[in-house]
């Protein structure tokens, strides 16, 4: 093996000399007068800041954070600071926040001109408390008034959510969304953001942890996701209004209140009631004149009629309508004098049906579909099936003498005279029958007195003539009594008694105020007596 080592040829050798500078010349200025000079800067500060779980991955515990800075107390209430706090009313001066998730703290509100030392007087952490993003509870008092609940949360980040409910009890922001039920107080709450999936954000989506396929949802083309919004539970607090009921004694309310619900809410339905959905809209006839026809816009009305401003009805003799077609035209009998302008026309479009279930929370179902659009302010009436009604003349007979007894049976002994009604029977109508108790008291052979039960004396009659006596509010008879059906033998004193049973239907009508302050300034309710016909 052969090895070559280099030749060195010469060497040479220089020394030099190292120094920091060559040669420098140094300007001094000084002064030298004694005396200072001050000058002052002005700085605009943001937030005092501090970190109180430095090093540790804990929680704070909600409201646990108390510490003094430049001689102020600050305490934590659900993520927001305080200072200055009155002992007497619990008030104080909102300074900052406390992150829990974090333990970061931002004070917004500090003193001024003083050492802001940060002095630690109380903090819990924890280790083992997870946020949530779904609650439920149920309140103590059941039931709650509507729209009077507030719901409060503080998110992981410290940010203070506000909710409440409308009168559906649907809560729906967007962080927030749930359902409050107003009877029983049950209260279902999730937090989360409204989040569009698209191919982009898929995969980070379904990468989280909390992420589950029963979570996504679709409205039209598109496929959403609530992405959780972490709520410290400590911090849920609500407010609501509670209804809470004093039983009456029975003498006071009327009736015995055993049977009633704890709560007084008595179902004014029932399965197997018919109701009528209905809504009334009033439109103004601009520029009424003859033979001007008005369409409502709607069809198969079930009223229609004008009105003026002070709600006075225009005669229907001066206008036509066309209930099927939604419209009304007015006749040259028209006439605008008597009436103060503008016109109204009035039209009312319904629905009957019977109700096949029911709810306390005034929710009914019923056994066919509504064949209208209805508004908002429609409203639902309950209606009494009376069925066919005819007025009638039964009961008659006679008696020797008239007791003073409304009696249906007979009193002593019968008359030796009689009437005929096998062949001349005592006739009414409908239209001018009432429901009472009739007496014919005679006065002599051939003369006597008419007397109501109810009504009194309202007319006197005689076997010679016919006996019809008029019923002021119809224009029509009572009752017809035939002369032809007299026999004779009578004498005075006789009695001849009948009842009268009038085309009606009996009702009882109560009407309740619960106690409070008025709420209306104009409280009104109204009945309609509705009929159907034949048309020949």
């Amino acid at each position: 093996m052969t090895v070559s080592m280099p030749v060195v040829g010469s060497t040479n050798r220089q020394t030099i000399e190292l120094k920091v500078h060559e040669s420098v010349d140094i300007d001094v200025e000084y002064r030298d007068a004694v005396g200072v000079s001050a000058d002052t800067k002005s700085a605009t500060l943001g937030l005092l800041t501090y970190d109180v779980t430095q090093g540790f991955q804990e929680q704070l515990v909600p409201s646990s954070v108390r510490f003094i800075a430049g001689g102020l107390t600050y305490i934590d209430r659900n993520g927001t600071l305080f200072h200055s706090i009155d002992k007497n009313t619990g008030s104080g001066t909102p300074a900052g926040q406390v992150f829990y998730g974090t333990g970061r703290i931002e004070v917004s509100n500090w003193a001024v001109g003083v050492n802001n030392t940060f002095d630690l007087q109380s903090l819990a952490s924890q280790t083992t408390q997870p946020p949530v993003n779904f609650v439920a509870f149920r309140t103590p008092i059941v039931p709650l008034r509507p729209q009077s609940i507030t719901i409060v949360a503080t998110t992981e980040d410290s940010e203070q959510l506000v909710l409440t409910a409308d009168s559906d009890g649907i809560i729906n922001t967007t962080k927030a969304y749930g359902v409050v039920d107003y009877q029983n107080g049950i209260i279902n709450l999730s937090f989360g953001t409204k989040t569009l999936i698209t191919v982009g954000n898929r995969p980070s989506i379904e990468a989280q942890p909390w992420y589950s396929i029963s979570l996504e949802y679709t409205e039209g083309p598109d496929t959403y996701i609530r992405v959780p919004v972490w709520i410290v539970p400590e911090t849920v607090r609500y407010s609501a209004i509670g209804y809470s009921y004093l039983p009456l004694a029975a003498d006071i309310l009327g009736l015995d209140p055993v049977r009633l619900p704890s709560d007084g809410r008595v179902p004014i339905y029932r399965v197997g009631d018919v109701i009528v959905v209905h809504d009334t809209q009033l439109d103004e006839f601009v520029d009424a004149a003859v033979e001007d026809t008005f369409d409502a816009g709607r069809v198969r009305l079930a009223s229609l009629r004008i009105v003026d401003s002070e709600g006075l009805a225009l005669p229907p003799s001066m206008y036509s309508t066309d209930l099927d077609a939604g419209t009304v035209t007015l006749n040259n009998t028209f006439d605008i004098e008597s009436l103060t302008p503008p016109l109204y026309v009035e039209h009312r479009v319904e629905d009957m049906a019977v109700i096949t279930d029911l709810q306390i929370n005034g929710l009914l179902q019923l056994n066919r579909p509504v064949t209208h659009a209805y508004t908002t302010a429609s409203s639902v009436s309950s209606a009494l099936i009376a069925g066919d009604l005819q007025a009638r003349v039964f009961g008659r007979f006679s008696q020797e003498t008239w007791t003073n007894q409304w009696s249906d049976q007979i009193i002593g002994n019968p008359t030796t005279a009689n009437y005929n009604d096998a062949i001349y029977p005592l006739v009414t109508t409908n239209k001018g029958a009432i429901q009472e108790r009739w007496v014919l008291i005679f006065t002599s052979t051939t003369a006597f007195r008419v007397v109501g039960e109810h009504v009194g004396q309202i007319a006197t009659g005689s076997t010679l003539e016919l006996c019809a006596p008029i019923n002021p509010a119809s224009g029509a008879p009572y009752f017809s009594i035939p002369a032809e059906g007299w026999g004779a033998g009578w004498a005075i004193g006789n009695a001849v008694r009948f009842n009268t049973a009038a085309a009606n239907f009996p009702i009882w009508v109560a009407r309740t105020v619960a106690a409070g302050e008025a709420q209306e300034d104009d409280d009104k309710f109204s009945i309609q007596i509705r009929g159907d016909i034949d048309h020949v």
